[in-house]
């Protein structure tokens, strides 16, 4: 696995080619997840490294190469799935780690996102910064307090897919819909 940012730009460019030549003009990337957790499952292969530094280089080059070929990055799964054993697929997942432990590594990637890049909200419990478990995707104290606010991020929020088991397991369409806006 390289952790060349060169490479990640290369990458960037020549995903984003062909995703122009198809027609799209947004990609779903980079996983800006730092790989924390060995026992995570599903980010492991599919994050950069498992050093905040490194990742955020990388996620930072991948992002630079689609925005050069015209594609606009997203940048996922704040606030960091790196750190999680569950599957968000199939069940909420949960960071334990506090706002200043976050701020230092899972947020570090993060940092590079520019108003013309968009950021994927992960269905991320983080008890230890809001005292219960609501999804990041579904608290205004995660997305406007914490990553527009405090870290000055001006671009487009989206969430992960609704349709995943960490928010069908605990809300209806509707209220998820409207959560997800609120």
């Amino acid at each position: 696995k390289s952790e060349n940012p060169s490479k990640a730009l290369e990458m960037g460019r020549t995903i984003g080619s062909y995703l122009k030549e198809y027609g799209f003009n947004v990609n779903f990337a980079p996983v800006a997840d730092v790989n924390t957790n060995p026992k995570n499952t599903i980010i492991g292969t599919r994050a950069f490294s498992s050093k905040p530094e490194t990742a955020g280089q990388m996620a930072s080059a991948m992002a630079d190469g689609l925005r050069e070929a015209g594609i606009i990055p997203t940048f996922k799964h704040f606030p960091g799935h790196g750190d999680t054993v569950e599957d968000s697929h199939d069940a909420l997942a949960v960071s334990r780690k506090t706002a200043a432990e976050l701020a230092v590594c899972e947020w570090l990637p993060f940092e590079s996102a520019t108003a013309d890049d968009m950021v994927m909200i992960g269905h991320i419990a983080l008890p230890n910064v809001l005292s219960d478990r609501t999804p990041a995707s579904m608290s205004p104290e995660i997305v406007t307090g914490i990553l527009k606010n405090q870290m000055g991020f001006q671009g487009l929020v989206i969430t992960d897919s609704l349709e995943m088991g960490a928010i069908t397991d605990l809300y209806t369409s509707d209220k998820a819909a409207i959560g997800a806006v609120k």
